[in-house]
């Protein structure tokens, strides 16, 4: 989740009224996609250049199920702990919180609102200015030490 472009100017890490941490992404162009020589890679896949033009802020962590709560008013994750991330959200229930999130008083008297991030800025975020395969190198033996994932 993340701030709407128009909304707040760019600068430190900040806390919204639910406590939920958004982190500043700096403007910048990078490669979204994959090299032709990546494994993996999918056969349509092409890599091209992106700019991100403004900076954002981007929630720096999942979203617990006790914000996604205290916003719906119910938690529709199986795995119930209040600080475990929300699951079992479509991408229509993440836009519902993200629009529900905005109109709340304390957010809308702060100048905040919120959206879903575009996939080129979901990746540029998570790219981090790396240009390797993982964001920590491009050896996949290594993913089981920075990830969890099933092939």
């Amino acid at each position: 989740m993340r701030f709407r472009d128009e909304q707040l100017e760019f600068g430190p890490p900040i806390r919204n009224s639910l406590g939920i941490e958004f982190s500043p992404i700096p403007s910048g162009t990078f490669l979204i996609g994959s090299p032709d020589s990546e494994p993996g890679r999918d056969a349509d896949e092409r890599s091209c250049e992106v700019t991100i033009e403004r900076g954002f802020y981007l929630s720096a962590f999942e979203i617990r199920q006790v914000h996604y709560r205290a916003v719906m008013g119910v938690n529709p994750s199986a795995h119930e702990h209040d600080q475990n991330p929300v699951e079992s959200v479509s991408w229509a229930d993440a836009v519902e919180f993200c629009e529900t999130l905005s109109g709340r008083d304390e957010e809308r008297m702060a100048g905040r609102s919120y959206r879903l991030p575009t996939e080129a800025e979901w990746e540029y975020a998570c790219r981090a200015g790396t240009t390797s395969m993982y964001h920590f190198a491009d050896e996949q033996a290594d993913l089981s030490n920075h990830a969890w994932f099933k092939t």
